[in-house]
């Protein structure tokens, strides 16, 4: 089985700040680092650190290819499929406040210039049944999807940002959907947490759902069960990121064959232990450490 990541590459400009800016605030911030991100980049790391690196797709800017590609391949993420364009990276603007809480502006840039030939040309290397990750950060996504459902690759769509192009996305095309719960929102209009699941299993009843709850943990669902977690309780640095690390660990650990419960568990520490730290890729543990 191969897994690859169709997925965003960020230059991430992080100011931490004493709280978030409110429209029409001007506000200084207390300090500025810049970090490699996107949720694509951050998903595959997690997979990779969690034990199941995964082949990279995306286009990157010329500007900083290097340590682009360095980054993926100190973490053993295959880049054969990385194209390289004379033009920007996507980048985020970053708030952070002392209470961990983040606010993002995003930039597509490269993230946002894939074709048709370039994706046809990613999914040719995968097979039926293989396994395709995407989250919302790059362009083109219903043909995407369209491509690779046609072609019987299990597609996990991590919906971020949800967008009306997004919504327009048929379920049934989708094998996994791992998502919060202000996402089950914006998709399906419920604020419960029973009525999202039922609203989502009602478009696709073979998906499979991972629905985070924030401080109240995450659930999984399919049409046959519903199996529950905790969060694990920490003190909190750095929500950036948090859940993209709980992605890539559960989807690792789910499809190597882990339980549910296992890998929702796993999901669940990798998470809590990203938040007690600064940043996001760096904040990722390794699997050791979880």
């Amino acid at each position: 089985m191969k897994v690859m990541n169709i997925g965003s590459v960020n230059l991430d400009y992080v100011y931490r700040v004493p709280h978030l800016a409110t429209p029409g605030e001007t506000l200084s911030a207390d300090e500025r680092i810049v970090n490699l991100g996107g949720k694509g980049l951050n998903q595959s790391v997690a997979l990779a650190r969690a034990g199941l690196p995964p082949e990279h797709a995306c286009i990157i800017g010329k500007e900083h290819q290097h340590l682009i590609l360095e980054a993926f391949k100190a973490e053993l993420i295959g880049t054969s499929l990385i194209e390289v364009a004379d033009a920007p990276s996507g980048h985020a603007i970053i708030q952070v406040d002392m209470a961990g809480e983040n606010s993002i502006v995003l930039y597509g840039g490269t993230n946002k210039m894939l074709t048709h030939e370039l994706i046809d040309r990613f999914l040719a290397s995968l097979d039926a049944e293989d396994v395709l990750i995407l989250q919302n950060e790059v362009n083109e996504l219903a043909y995407i999807v369209d491509r690779a459902h046609s072609r019987g690759i299990q597609v996990v769509l991590n919906p971020s940002p949800v967008s009306e192009a997004l919504k327009q996305i048929p379920l049934e095309k989708i094998s996994w959907l791992i998502l919060n719960e202000v996402e089950g929102y914006q998709l399906t209009g419920k604020s419960e947490t029973d009525e999202i699941l039922e609203s989502l299993l009602s478009s696709n009843s073979d998906l499979k759902i991972v629905l985070t709850l924030g401080h109240k943990g995450s659930i999984y669902a399919d049409s046959m069960q519903r199996v529950s977690q905790e969060a694990i309780q920490t003190e909190v640095v750095d929500t950036t990121g948090a859940g993209d690390t709980f992605t890539g660990y559960f989807l690792a650990s789910a499809l190597m064959g882990e339980s549910i419960k296992t890998s929702l568990e796993r999901a669940s520490l990798a998470a809590s232990i990203a938040v007690s730290r600064q940043g996001a890729m760096q904040a990722i543990p390794y699997k050791s450490e979880v």
